[in-house]
């Protein structure tokens, strides 16, 4: 294996891939509040221009509002027109400015419960929740202060993951088992094995749940295993003899 063990790489790639996910969300953000300033200041910035022409037309248009004439009469029409025009123009555009902030800042709201949630999120990263268990968990792996126990391993074994970014739909890392024991108190403890050990069970000398505890003690192997204590990702593991 090396001089770094495949837990440790594991969860360094994990880190480093939660340090990513943190980086891109921030960079979103920060798009998010350019959008926003530019979207107001180019409506306050417009807005004196467009009252000044609005005013501009009004007060022409009551001016002639006493006065008749042919010519007189398809001015106030044009006029009439041209104040509809531009009320609907200023109706929009205020519209729009409500739009163009509510949205980003929606967004802005979502990376906030992604991003900051005290509690783990129903969204698919949670790199906030996750990153101060990730260095946790890398900090006792570089320690050597470990979970050990000697257990039989079920044979079933399935794809897992650890928690945070990675779906069903991504390569598995590591591969779940279930290992009991005298250490683990009889109960079924719920283990990751980096699929770099390139692990596998002597399936000559299965653990059968069928069969007794002294059954299994004569018959099935046994192993050695070294994990974390909050993901129980497997460091080390060795069959006993």
């Amino acid at each position: 294996m090396g001089d770094v063990s495949p837990a440790h790489d594991l969860l360094t790639g994990y880190l480093r891939s939660y340090w990513g996910v943190v980086l891109v969300y921030g960079v979103g953000a920060a798009l998010q509040v350019r959008l926003i300033v530019r979207t107001v200041v180019r409506f306050f910035r417009n807005r004196p221009e467009e009252k000044k022409l609005e005013d501009q037309l009004e007060s022409e248009w009551i001016s002639l509002t006493y006065l008749s004439g042919p010519g007189l009469d398809r001015r106030r029409q044009e006029l009439k027109k041209l104040l509809d025009q531009v009320s609907a123009v200023a109706v929009g555009r205020f519209m729009g400015l409500l739009i163009l902030i509510a949205l980003p800042v929606m967004v802005l709201a979502w990376y906030g419960t992604v991003l900051f949630e005290d509690t783990p999120s129903s969204a698919p990263v949670a790199p906030q929740v996750h990153i101060p268990e990730l260095r946790a968990e890398l900090e006792q792996v570089e320690s050597g202060h470990l979970e050990t126990a000697e257990v039989w391993i079920h044979p079933r074994v399935d794809a897992g993951r650890l928690p945070g970014a990675w779906g069903s739909s991504y390569r598995s890392l590591v591969w779940n088992y279930h290992v009991v024991g005298f250490d683990t108190g009889g109960e079924w403890v719920e283990v990751f094995v980096p699929d770099a050990m390139g692990f596998s069970l002597d399936m000559e000398r299965p653990y059968r749940e069928g069969q007794t505890i002294l059954w299994n003690l004569g018959h099935a192997r046994r192993y050695h295993i070294s994990y974390t204590t909050n993901f129980h990702l497997v460091t080390e593991i060795t069959p006993v003899d």
